[in-house]
């Protein structure tokens, strides 16, 4: 379990960079997001990540949001 936390501060670290990129960056690291969106599916599957962790992939759930909102107007 303490792995599975250890991945989710990782993951939200990436969000922090990701998450102050201009929206070209963002296009470039829509890949890594999109991985990390993989990951946290992954780690939702314990019980801990579920509920303890609950804010960390609200913002991954808002940030795919905004990048599928980016892609109409492009």
């Amino acid at each position: 379990m303490n792995k599975s936390i250890k991945r989710l501060e990782e993951l939200n670290k990436i969000l922090d960079i990701v998450g102050t990129k201009s929206d070209t960056m963002a296009k470039i690291e829509k890949q890594t997001i999109f991985k990390t969106l993989e990951d946290v599916r992954e780690i939702m599957n314990e019980e801990l990540a579920l509920s303890s962790n609950y804010s960390i992939i609200t913002r991954i759930t808002h940030i795919k949001e905004l990048l599928k909102q980016s892609e109409k107007f492009r």
